[in-house]
């Protein structure tokens, strides 16, 4: 395994970039205004559009960023196809793409990074696993065929916890990925390096994927807006499952792809292209339902605007958020009200504990990290599994009693792992009560949302700020 990482890492490094080479177009883009990297990406169309900047310049702008912060000060970069990328912008330019069949999407013409576990031609989707490596997939995984024919650009890929199930950004095969803000920190997991790229004003946009946070607590860690969209929304056609066989029993929790960006226009514009007509001709399981541009919030002159009913929490009950993440919410509040919308205090009919429990228990359901570590196909299972690992093996005789001393030292997460866990596996009557669970939660959820005529909630999207690297597990 050693000597294929090595193999691995070689081929990134020793991999030659002929669009690195460019010197004219390469001093305008060092030369570009820093400004300019941290717009959205409407903004940098305009700047195009007004011959202020040209697309190429651009474009190798983003690429020497992306190679000289992105890859050697933040490590959030795994495979790099800036050559390919670069032919498409001159491609574009010179007027192949303009005349989408998805249409006059804002963002085409524009770079998108991609995170490592979606398929993409001809590049490795190893999951942070050096037994996946040199094995490159030989066509697109329907959402990056839909960003290509939307005119889209991938130039870029980026790092994943090993098995994409860790809060933060590592493995043995490509290392850690740092927070732009605090290298000492992290920024988040498992799209952690789409929300460093994006941060750091690398890439423009990106796709990224959610199970239970994996967008959302990037986007939180690294100040930037994502997005998980209802999984029964998005396709996943051509993907992939970190398991032996691409076998992925779990279907009950699905995890989904989504946008990732600076800004929430270019969220929606790619959230545009996931759910269009062309998507749903190529996959008949989701509904034919493209994305629509929500009602005005700002503008209380536009013909769209409508005043919502909002509910916010600071709190779920079980994981008490520190003072920074509360302060967001009040401001989120504020800033909301201030705009004519109605923005009232909820309380959430379900316990924050219950619903950690449940998810825990469905998502362990296997037993011993069964499949997981199955599909690690002959990888060490990374040191930040190893503790929830350890929670996994415990006899089951024993359980009662650990979680009861861990609750008497305050140990309350701790001990709701352990309580709802088994060691081989739940019973099929045990995974029906807890999956009965799930039913109950998502229905006395939503039946207080019609009861109150909410339209949205707001809360926070994880409990901590950015932690110290390896301080989250």
């Amino acid at each position: 395994m050693l000597e294929i990482k090595r193999r691995k890492i070689f081929e990134r490094d020793s991999k030659s970039h002929s669009s690195l080479n460019n010197s004219t177009e390469k001093h305008v883009s060092m030369s570009m205004d820093e400004d300019l990297m941290y717009k959205g990406g409407k903004f940098i169309q305009k700047a195009i559009a007004s011959k202020e900047i040209s697309r190429e310049s651009y474009f190798l702008a983003s690429i020497l960023r992306t190679r000289q912060i992105g890859r050697f000060v933040l490590n959030a970069v795994t495979e790099e196809v800036y050559d390919e990328a670069l032919l498409s912008a001159q491609n574009f330019e010179n007027g192949a793409g303009k005349n989408s069949s998805l249409g006059n999407c804002p963002l085409r013409g524009l770079p998108i990074s991609v995170k490592e576990c979606i398929i993409q031609k001809n590049c490795d989707t190893t999951f942070g696993c050096v037994s996946r490596c040199f094995k490159p997939s030989k066509a697109d995984e329907l959402i990056v065929d839909a960003c290509r024919t939307a005119g889209l650009i991938p130039f870029v890929r980026t790092n994943v916890p090993q098995q994409l199930l860790l809060p933060e950004t590592e493995n043995d095969l490509w290392g850690i990925t740092n927070n732009p803000y605090d290298l000492k920190r992290t920024p988040g997991g498992s799209s952690g390096g789409e929300g460093a790229l994006i941060a750091s004003g690398c890439s423009v946009i990106g796709i990224g994927s959610d199970i239970g946070g994996s967008i959302r607590i990037p986007a939180h860690f690294c100040g930037i807006v994502g997005f998980k969209p209802t999984p029964q929304r998005m396709t996943h056609v051509g993907g992939r499952v970190p398991r032996v066989g691409n076998r992925n029993g779990q279907l009950i929790i699905k995890a989904t792809s989504g946008p990732m960006a600076r800004t929430v226009d270019d969220c929606m514009e790619l959230m545009k292209v996931l759910t269009s007509s062309y998507v749903h001709e190529r996959d008949s399981s989701i509904p034919p339902l493209p994305f629509k541009d929500p009602y005005s919030f700002g503008d209380t002159t536009s013909p769209t605007f409508r005043k919502l009913k909002i509910a916010y929490m600071e709190s779920d009950g079980f994981f008490e958020p520190v003072d920074a993440c509360k302060r967001a919410v009040q401001i989120s509040v504020k800033a909301l009200q201030a705009r004519g919308h109605e923005v009232i205090p909820f309380q959430s009919p379900v316990s924050g504990e219950k619903v950690f429990q449940t998810y825990t228990a469905l998502m362990n359901a296997d037993g011993n990290f069964h499949n997981l570590v199955l599909g690690l196909e002959g990888d060490e299972l990374y040191t930040g599994y190893k503790a929830l690992k350890l929670y996994t093996e415990l006899p089951n005789f024993l359980r009662g009693l650990v979680a009861f001393i861990l609750r008497l030292f305050g140990e309350h997460r701790k001990a709701a792992v352990v309580s709802q866990q088994r060691s081989g596996g739940l019973n099929v009557r045990q995974y029906w009560e807890v999956a009965a669970d799930m039913v109950e939660i998502e229905k006395k959820m939503t039946e207080a949302f019609i009861q109150e005529g909410f339209d949205a909630l707001i809360l926070p999207p994880v409990a901590c700020v950015a932690t110290p690297h390896t301080t989250i597990r």
